[in-house]
């Protein structure tokens, strides 16, 4: 017995990027999967429910998600250039708290080089093609629909269990009061 209800998470790395995948599952008749990708990543919709069908995921209301992340960035590894419309908000959000609170203005470059967002990998052009895509994607894919699945097989057998035990339970009271059946026709 499978539970409805689940999650699954992987995670794999590879050079220069991390990637999680996270399923999560509610109750519902049919499949109805629902999809966050990296916009680059769209065209895996398909792939991903095709992987998800041959793994046994077929009913449930599934939330699939892929967060990317490049890992160049965090090692130093990465070219950066400045976000410029990110720095000049900050840029202006520091010159109206100056104005409004009468304090002096001491945003440095320095300081607005380590404000989150103002320093960005820059975008390489080359583009990969779905199956260079679908080498890194799949293996996280397995792996949380292989986590995913034995969460519900684990919430089935609670489930199992429970029911179980209140059957016994109602046949616990149908011997009561099968017993108590004949005593209540003499008194009537």
């Amino acid at each position: 017995m499978r539970s409805m209800t689940a999650f699954g998470r992987a995670t794999v790395a590879g050079e220069g990027y991390e990637l999680t995948v996270e399923l999560r599952s509610v109750n519902n008749r049919y499949l109805d999967l629902n999809f966050r990708l990296p916009r680059a990543w769209t065209a895996m919709e398909e792939r991903i429910k095709a992987a998800l069908s041959a793994m046994g995921v077929s009913r449930g209301k599934v939330d699939f998600s892929v967060t990317l992340t490049d890992t160049r960035a965090q090692s130093g590894a990465a070219v950066l250039e400045p976000d410029l419309d990110v720095a000049r908000r900050y840029v202006e959000a520091a010159r109206l708290l100056c104005e409004e609170l009468n304090v002096d203005h001491d945003l440095t470059t320095s300081r607005l080089l380590t404000l989150p967002g103002v320093m960005v990998p820059v975008k390489e052009d080359t583009a990969e093609t779905d199956d260079e895509v679908w080498a890194k994607l799949s293996p996280a894919v397995t792996e949380a629909v292989t986590a995913f699945l034995a969460a519900r097989e684990r919430e089935g057998a609670r489930l199992a269990s429970d029911v179980l035990a209140k059957l016994e339970g109602i046949r616990e009271l149908v011997a009561t009061i099968a017993a108590r059946s004949a005593e209540n026709i003499a008194s009537y």
